[in-house]
């Protein structure tokens, strides 16, 4: 499995709504291609304007092909150009993982 830690503060002049356009198109394309093995993402607010978004893949493979797609690389430039003031991307090859299922929210904890 890869994770992948995205952390990010908005530019003060984004354009909300062609963001989420963006973020809307991005999604549906990782999550409906088998190709990426894109598991789940979770998305943190940590203020209006910044957050954490947690992503997980079932490989790096999988991971790098999404990181490589064309479109994924055109939404990275206009990121970059329109829409956040700063961000760091962090990866892994995660070694294992716990979860307790009952938890709220968690993978069978609904």
């Amino acid at each position: 499995m890869f994770v992948n830690i995205f952390e990010y503060r908005m530019r003060s002049d984004f354009d909300a709504a062609a963001y989420d356009e963006l973020s809307l198109a991005m999604y549906t394309l990782v999550s409906s291609d088998e190709r990426f093995e894109f598991l789940d993402m979770s998305d943190f607010a940590t203020s209006p304007t910044a957050g954490v978004v947690i992503e997980r893949f079932g490989s790096l493979e999988g991971a790098r092909l999404w990181a490589s797609h064309p479109d994924h690389q055109m939404a990275m430039g206009r990121g970059q150009r329109e829409f956040y003031a700063w961000y760091r991307s962090s990866g892994c090859v995660l070694d294992h993982e716990h979860y307790h299922p009952a938890a709220v929210g968690g993978p069978d904890g609904g």
